[in-house]
């Protein structure tokens, strides 16, 4: 993954972060896929890490019947970014929206938005005053959310951030990436187990890069207009060719 360096402030959404951090937001409530998990024989270990991790994507595939099962849902959230070589925080709020089949809708307080339908990505950074259309490309992680998370487990090691459940019952559950897959190298999500809602997200990329979400209110078959779908380039917006990633 290129880096580039863009500029941000606490309250405002650069291009390259309303767009990657969005897709994360929404990777995390679409599907998963079961990993099986192994044991070295004999290994009291061995045997009790494996039972952790079937504990924790028993936990996740809860969470995620709960999105699945919904045609709709709305999240709003505090997104908190923290860039490591800058050493520098931002902090932006917003509401996710999301309709079967595929669409899904970004607003950040900035006035920034992401918009996905059909075969298209389309971005308004308002910091910059950017608009962005980019075509999905099923090979790009970043605009397929449903990959992303299946790109996850359990971490083998240590499956869950703490030992026993949070005092409110919820569960905090470590992934870290399979194959060829390596940012974010971590994701770290709460579960709240007796509604079935993510309420936090916190993603660590390699290069120290933090970007956390604290899901304040989660409604599920929320009615959702047509037109949230639709992102024109507003009038004060220049046109970008490429992609904001």
């Amino acid at each position: 993954m290129r880096r580039r360096k863009w500029t941000t402030t606490r309250t405002t959404m650069s291009a390259r972060a309303c767009a990657w951090h969005a897709a994360l937001v929404a990777a995390a409530f679409v599907a998963a896929a079961p990993v099986a998990a192994t044991s070295r024989t004999g290994d009291p270990g061995a045997v009790a890490s494996s039972a952790r991790r079937a504990e924790a994507r028993a936990v996740i595939a809860a969470a995620l019947e709960r999105y699945e099962s919904a045609r709709t849902y709305r999240l709003d959230f505090v997104q908190e970014n923290y860039w490591a070589l800058a050493d520098s925080t931002s902090i932006v709020s917003g509401t996710l929206l999301y309709a079967r089949p595929g669409r899904m809708s970004l607003e950040y307080g900035d006035g920034s938005r992401i918009v996905v339908a059909g075969d298209s990505m389309r971005v308004y950074a308002a910091q910059t005053a950017q608009f962005f259309v980019v075509e999905i490309d099923s090979s790009d992680v970043a605009i397929d959310p449903p990959r992303l998370l299946r790109a996850y487990a359990p971490d083998p090691i240590s499956p869950f951030a703490s030992g026993e459940p949070l005092p409110d019952g919820s569960r905090v559950v470590n992934l870290k990436p399979q194959a060829s897959f390596s940012e974010p190298a971590s994701v770290e999500v709460t579960i709240d187990p007796t509604s079935g809602a993510v309420t936090r997200i916190a993603a660590l990329s390699s290069s120290g890069d933090r970007t956390t979400y604290a899901i304040r209110a989660s409604r599920f078959g929320v009615e959702v207009p047509d037109d949230k779908f639709v992102l024109r380039r507003p009038a004060n917006a220049t046109t970008v060719k490429g992609s904001p990633f």
